[in-house]
Parts: C-alpha cells; structure tokens; sequence
C-alpha cells in the first residue's frame, strides 16, 4: 500500500508472517477461553503487536496480555485494551450477618446483599 503524506511518500507492506500472526493470536484467545475476546483487534508488524478493544474486567485484561506474549513471533506488545467499569453486569458481594457468629445459635440464617 502506497501512501502519500506530504512531500513524504510512506510505503508499508505487510507480510503473511504478519498475517499468521494476527490469525495465531486470536485462535490462542479463544481457545484459553478469554472473557470479552470477540471485541479483541490485533494489527501485527514485523513481530510488534498492537492489541486493541474494551474488556470485561481487570483480570479478563491481563490474561488477553499474558496470552498474547506467549504467542511465538511476538516479540513487542502494545496494549490498547480498555476495561468497560459498567456496575449494572457485576455480580454482587454476598456478606455473612454477624449474628451468625455470635455464641447463641439462631435457627435462621440471614445473608445481607450488598453491592
């Protein structure tokens, strides 16, 4: 692909290795069963690895990160990734009342809901 910017004309090619490698790093997301990996934009060059879109949570992040290192002709990461903070998806923390620790055994057991 020819581009022209300027007085500076920018050729860039991109390889079947590049290719390969953007096809490999998405069959290892999805086989490690990554949340969130169906949003997940690789674009390789010469064994760099830009990877780009909105994930899950924190965690789901990291492991997108950690699998695509361990790819083979990865040899640079670049992470775009972005963790979508939507409240309304997570699940919600389940406390134990403190009654139920307390020395006189109650019959009923009551769980508080909290978020």
């Amino acid at each position: 692909m020819d581009t022209l910017q300027g007085s500076l004309r920018v050729e860039s090619y991109r390889t079947a290795n590049d290719v390969s490698l953007e096809s490999r790093i998405a069959n290892y997301l999805y086989h490690r069963h990554v949340p969130g990996c169906e949003g997940i934009r690789t674009i390789a060059y010469l064994g760099t690895v830009v990877v780009r879109g909105k994930l899950p949570s924190r965690h789901a992040k990291w492991l997108c990160i950690e699998c695509c290192r361990r790819v083979a002709g990865v040899i640079k990461l670049i992470d775009q990734l972005g963790v979508n903070h939507n409240r309304a998806k997570r699940p919600r923390r389940c406390k134990v009342s403190p009654s139920l620790f307390s020395g006189t055994q109650s019959t009923r057991r009551r769980l508080v809901l909290s978020s």
